[in-house]
């Protein structure tokens, strides 16, 4: 197992917003995410670093699961681990000439993360090909399941434990087909969404409401934060925002949300150090 000491959330995720990291976990196996939180349940666990706004304290201990990467086809059946990068596993299965996963050529997250997210676009989503997963609960037991509720970004392990493993059902498909409809999902993507700034991508569930919501915000930017005008699901870091200023925009939005009697729903996870109580 790799562990690394004084890193920071700067660095491990796409909104470049965090603090230090005194004990960073990188299990390479489902048994030593096991023997973890055998000893400690209160992990804070990170994969690819999106859908994350970490506040800028000092943080104990984070588990990443980027090692645990292994994937294994067998038929039109894939058997990955959680730490695989979901784009990565977009292109392998269509050199292979599987479809079903064409929708996350451009989601910046682990398979582990899509699952528990239940990562979608364009009407597609991980429930639609995910039939298993085996994760590790909080008190340390390696259990597999099928028996998963879904919906949107939603699905019934979330705060379970830690995903290791993933089975997806896939179809056969001609490869030149399905890099045509990558291609059209990259361009859909790239024509709605703010590109090549920090962010954590959507920050709302229920972001279909924001038009109506923005129309009562006074202000779009707090410090180096900003809510992007055409796409205001996305909060952007334009340099040295700090979680203090993307959370006085969410919490903006949320109030004036209320005001005309919408309830926002977060998307992005929230992550702040434990304080000492007094």
């Amino acid at each position: 197992m790799k562990v690394l000491h004084g890193k920071s959330f700067k660095d491990l995720t796409t909104f470049k917003i965090g603090g230090v990291i005194e004990n960073l976990y990188y299990p390479t196996t489902t048994e030593e995410v096991a023997t973890l939180l055998c000893s400690d349940n209160t992990f804070h666990i990170i994969g690819a670093g999106s859908k994350i706004l970490a506040s800028e304290g000092s943080f104990e201990n984070v588990l990443c699961t980027r090692l645990l990467n292994k994937t294994h086809f067998e038929g039109t059946q894939l058997r990955v681990e959680a730490g695989a990068y979901a784009p990565s596993v977009s292109v392998e299965c269509m050199k292979r000439g599987l479809s079903g996963v064409e929708f996350l050529i451009d989601i910046p997250a682990t398979i582990g993360g899509a699952v528990i997210m239940n990562a979608g676009f364009m009407g597609h989503e991980m429930s639609g090909v995910c039939v298993s997963v085996e994760y590790v609960t909080l008190e340390g037991e390696i259990k597999e399941t099928t028996d998963i509720q879904w919906s949107r970004r939603w699905c019934s392990l979330q705060g379970a434990g830690v995903v290791t493993a993933v089975t997806l059902n896939l179809t056969k498909k001609d490869s030149v087909k399905i890099k045509k409809q990558m291609k059209e999902y990259h361009k859909i993507r790239v024509s709605r969404q703010p590109q090549n700034v920090a962010s954590a991508g959507g920050i709302f569930i229920n972001h279909a409401v924001l038009p109506w919501v923005l129309e009562e915000v006074p202000y779009l930017r707090c410090g180096d934060a900003e809510i992007v005008e055409g796409c205001p699901n996305f909060i952007v870091n334009h340099d040295r925002a700090t979680f203090e200023e993307v959370m006085h925009l969410i919490n903006l939005i949320e109030e004036h949300a209320q005001g005309i009697g919408i309830s926002m729903k977060l998307e992005v996870k929230i992550i702040e150090e434990k304080r000492s109580e007094v």
